[in-house]
């Protein structure tokens, strides 16, 4: 496959100016796409066995069972909430290993109170992420924006944990699908991410290319030292590759440092003369 010669001489050649400085932007961009495609997919895979390790406990909808009360029961008819739980009835959020959320993070999950007249007072006084009130849904979004869901176009609703329950295993062919589809979209989406970024960064290197070159009596032109920082990106990126998948820093200067070495030993006297 050419990726793979083109890799095999990103990493080192004898004549890599001629080799590579005659690319175009999008051959660059290409080969930098698919070099983050393999090391994205890569990550997906090793990611993926405690993912599906997880899926018949999810697929029994155990969650729901388990953060659903099993006596709650709420019904809207034509816009009025009724319920058949004493109020306010909180639902917490939950935490892991009887642990207490995080300092940032609303104690309760939901409140129902059909009471509740000033429904914005209401939310901060519960320290609730959604209040439900005799015909209002109030959610407090991330950003601290508090969102008023009206629910008078509701005409006929019932909720309970049986309901949810047969609702999420009617939905689980469509999620099984959206998750197939996200495991393969992944890779490319994260390969896109890293390739935009070292576009950007390759301004930079590029200087590094241009300054070993004009050292060397090189005519090497700014362009040309940009395309060719894309491929000696190669051996930086391979060994950033690897430290992360062992859990190790690997910081900028070091990725710079790589960078320079491997322009150092490609970038040499040859046949070549500057368009």
């Amino acid at each position: 496959m050419k990726f793979i010669s083109q890799f095999r001489n990103a990493i080192y050649s004898k004549d890599y100016i001629a080799t590579f400085a005659e690319n175009t932007f999008g051959k660059v961009v290409l080969y930098l796409f698919l070099l983050g495609l393999i090391g994205s997919a890569i990550i997906t895979v090793l990611l993926l066995p405690p993912i599906v390790a997880e899926i018949p406990a999810f697929s029994t909808g155990n969650f729901i069972t388990t953060y659903y009360p099993s006596a709650l029961q709420i019904d809207i008819t034509n816009g009025v909430v009724a319920t058949n739980v004493a109020q306010p009835y909180f639902i917490s959020v939950p935490t892991n290993d009887g642990g207490s959320a995080a300092s940032d993070t609303p104690k309760n999950l939901l409140v129902i109170d059909t009471t509740a007249t000033d429904t914005v007072q209401a939310l901060e006084t519960y320290q609730t992420a959604a209040l439900l009130t005799s015909n209002e849904l109030v959610v407090k979004k991330n950003t601290g924006e508090i969102q008023i869901i009206p629910l008078d176009k509701v005409t006929k609703f019932h909720l309970d944990q049986q309901v949810a329950l047969e609702f999420f295993k009617k939905s689980l062919p469509f999620l099984y699908a959206g998750g197939v589809i996200l495991v393969i979209l992944i890779p490319f989406l994260l390969s896109a991410l890293w390739t935009l970024g070292q576009l950007f960064f390759m301004l930079v290197l590029a200087f590094i290319v241009w300054i070993v070159a004009k050292v060397r009596k090189i005519k090497l032109g700014y362009k040309k030292s940009y395309v060719l920082s894309g491929y000696l990106l190669t051996v930086p990126a391979v060994i950033g590759f690897v430290c992360g998948l062992f859990h190790i820093t690997d910081p900028l200067i070091v990725t710079v440092l790589l960078f320079a070495v491997a322009a150092i030993v490609n970038v040499k006297q040859r046949e070549y003369h500057d368009v």
